[in-house]
């Protein structure tokens, strides 16, 4: 279970001091480990957490896919790539590890045979 954090089907309802947010996973873009934070980037909102990129990588779908030992990207969202960097189709930019590159390629190939089935 993510911390500060309920988990229903396809939503993710994230409680930050006295605010309550409701996300839906398809709208999370990427998530962003900043020191003992997580910057959550969904489209139209920028959410900052408490928390652990770790605990996100558990329990999200298996659309989303650590790219680098800050990100973790939505493979719905990714626009292009190079050997160093994601850009999302919202313009974010996520690092992407030489040692997880090949693992990342293959990962977002059969993210696209999928969805082409």
């Amino acid at each position: 279970m993510l911390p500060n954090s309920c988990r229903e089907e396809n939503h993710i309802t994230i409680k930050n001091g006295g605010t309550t947010f409701s996300l839906n996973e398809e709208n999370i873009v990427c998530i962003e480990s900043v020191g003992r934070k997580v910057v959550i980037h969904a489209l139209g909102r920028k959410i900052e957490i408490y928390g652990k990129i770790g605990e996100w990588e558990q329990n999200l779908g298996d659309t989303f896919f650590r790219v680098h030992k800050s990100y973790l990207v939505n493979m719905k969202h990714v626009k292009n790539f190079t050997r160093g960097d994601i850009t999302m189709a919202s313009g974010q930019q996520a690092l992407l590890s030489k040692y997880r590159y090949n693992d990342f390629v293959q990962s977002y190939m059969n993210y696209i045979a999928d969805r082409e089935s």
